[in-house]
C-alpha cells in the first residue's frame, strides 16, 4: 500500500512540475558612490561612467549568453536592454528572458526576469545571475546589493 501512494506521489509531483510555469526575478541595485569632493556628502545620483560600465557589463553577459539587444526603449530611463527571442514559446511578446537596466531617483537597477515552464530555476538562468553579481561587484564592490522580492523596483 505504502508502495501505491509513493507512486501516486511521484506522478503528481510530476504533473505538477510539468504543468507549471513560473515567473522569475532577480533584481541588482547599484547605490551613488559615497566619495565626493565633500567626503560628508553623498552623490545624489549613479554618475555616467557608472551607467557606461553597468552597460559594458551587460553587453559581455548578453553576448556570452547569446541574447538580442533591443532598441525600443519604452522610457527614458532604461539604458540597457537585451532579450532572448523565443518564437515558439506561448507568451504574448515571444520574450523567455529578458535582462535589463534602468535609473530611479538615486539607484541604477538591473533586472534580470525569464518566464518559464517548469519548478525550478534553468542552469543558464543560475549562471546570468552569477555572472551579473561577480561582474558588477567587481566594478562597484558593496555599492551591489542583490534585493529581495518586496525591494524590487518595477520597469519604468
Amino acid at each position: 500500500m505504502k508502495t501505491v501512494r509513493l507512486y501516486i506521489l511521484i506522478a503528481l509531483l510530476g504533473i505538477l512540475c510539468a504543468g507549471c510555469d513560473i515567473s522569475l526575478r532577480t533584481q541588482y541595485h547599484i547605490v551613488p558612490s559615497n566619495h565626493s569632493e565633500a567626503p560628508a556628502v553623498q552623490a545624489a545620483r549613479v554618475n555616467a561612467r557608472d551607467l557606461r560600465l553597468i552597460r559594458e557589463a551587460l553587453s559581455q553577459i548578453a553576448a556570452e549568453f547569446d541574447l538580442i539587444h533591443v532598441d525600443a526603449y519604452s522610457s527614458p530611463e532604461i539604458f540597457a536592454c537585451f532579450a532572448d527571442m523565443a518564437e515558439s514559446f506561448p507568451t504574448a511578446l515571444g520574450l523567455t528572458l529578458t535582462l535589463m537596466a534602468w535609473t530611479t531617483e538615486d539607484t541604477a537597477v538591473v533586472d534580470l526576469s525569464l518566464f518559464t515552464s517548469g519548478c525550478f530555476k534553468p542552469g543558464t538562468y543560475r549562471r546570468i545571475e552569477n555572472r551579473i553579481l561577480n561582474d558588477l561587484r567587481r566594478h562597484f564592490g558593496e555599492r551591489v546589493k542583490r534585493v529581495a522580492w518586496k525591494e524590487m523596483r518595477p520597469p519604468p
